[in-house]
């Protein structure tokens, strides 16, 4: 969770930000679960493009993740975050 300092910007937006150099791919990374089965889950990503940062990464996921739940029916997102596409341990 990111609290607001006393000086304005939220505490660990820059612990964010200092994550996502600039070669880095940003990506959505999901954890999805089988509705029939929810113990059933894996991991999936959905890929943006190379200049996005984080920050514009999380405010438009939303679309990107009923597109995809449009495309995966008997898939459910439990959860979502943003960051590195290379990352293996979502």
């Amino acid at each position: 969770m990111l609290k607001r300092g006393a000086n304005g910007p939220a505490e660990g937006c820059d612990r964010l930000l200092a994550a996502a150099r600039e070669d880095d791919v940003i990506a959505i990374l999901l954890t999805v679960c089988l509705i029939n089965q929810p113990t059933t889950c894996r991991h999936d990503k959905i890929a943006l493009v190379a200049s996005i940062t984080i920050i514009q990464c999380m405010m438009t996921a939303p679309p990107h993740i009923a597109k995809w739940s449009e495309d995966h029916p008997g898939w459910h997102v439990a959860r979502w975050q943003c960051g590195d596409a290379s990352r293996q341990d979502i």
